[in-house]
């Protein structure tokens, strides 16, 4: 951060975030109280939403030290604003699907809602790391945050897709919100380019390792909010994940021009299988009838 912005977020981003964690903190004072989830249920969520935990603070937190000179700030603001946007995605999904008797029922289920509404403001975040203070970053958590929610209720509202499904749609979501963003702090007269945005083989290399942390536990990613056939999306987003693995390695490999493997394209292709995995399941009895037409 330049010394020039130094003294302003001094004074605002403190300001800012202690106010928010108050409003947070009388909110949640006010209108949450614990469910009565069964022990059973809580011994079988809390394995997945620990799954999910990782993957947001360390799988995203090392991812985002793609840029060379951001590396300790890109795990700090991936804490930052994890920490705040469960919290304040707690409050908001209770309030549209959680709110019952004038309270917001909260469980480890809802902490799984909670962290996934943080994921989108994290894919987010990486395209505007490097050229946002925390204040801006603080405030498109906000922004972003309540209109992911907002969505998902209108589209469970209006078109009956369940908020379970929200893995469908969360990085679309959270990749146009960033690029709009990105698209918005633009300002006339900037260079394209800049010096900054490259990375170090050592920026590489952490980056990976957020990649492999993402790799591992996006099984259970896909699975967290399922009440049936967990068992399958685990299944088939682990061997999607593993074929895809190898398909970009081997590709890589094919279009380098000395025929090496290109660790930067590895470490942004190796996990679009997932993304396969959660978009097919709506469309697989669509493409299973097609089939039964065509060989009957």
């Amino acid at each position: 951060m330049s010394q020039k912005l130094a003294p302003s977020i001094r004074v605002t981003f403190p300001l800012l975030a202690l106010s928010l964690q108050c409003i947070i903190i009388v909110l949640f004072a006010l209108f949450v109280k614990y469910s009565e989830d069964s022990p059973n249920k809580y011994d079988a969520t809390y394995p997945v939403f620990q799954d999910v935990n990782t993957m947001v603070f360390i799988g995203f937190g090392f991812l985002a030290t793609f840029l060379k000179r951001y590396g300790r700030s890109g795990i700090a603001f991936t804490m930052l604003l994890a920490a705040f946007a469960l919290q304040w995605a707690t409050i908001l999904e209770g309030l549209l699907f959680d709110f019952k008797e004038s309270k917001i029922q909260i469980s480890i289920i809802s902490l799984i809602h909670a962290d996934l509404s943080a994921v989108s403001a994290l894919v987010s975040m990486g395209a505007v790391l490097g050229k946002t203070s925390p204040v801006q970053l603080l405030l498109m958590t906000i922004l972003e945050v309540t209109c992911f929610t907002v969505n998902k209720w209108l589209l469970d509202v209006l078109l009956q897709i369940n908020r379970k499904t929200s893995g469908m749609y969360l990085h679309l979501f959270g990749a146009t919100f960033g690029l709009m963003v990105s698209r918005v702090l633009q300002r006339s007269g900037l260079k394209s380019g800049h010096e900054k945005e490259g990375s170090f083989p050592i920026s590489d290399l952490y980056s990976m390792i957020g990649t492999i942390f993402l790799w591992m536990f996006w099984p259970s990613f896909n699975a967290a909010l399922l009440d049936t056939n967990r068992e399958k999306a685990v299944f088939n987003t682990y061997y999607a994940l593993a074929a895809c693995t190898v398909a970009v390695f081997a590709i890589s490999s094919q279009v380098h021009d000395k025929g090496k493997i290109d660790m930067v394209n590895c470490m942004n292709n190796v996990l679009v299988g997932d993304k396969y995995v959660i978009t097919m399941p709506r469309y697989n009895k669509l493409v299973l009838f097609i089939h039964k037409s065509l060989v009957a």
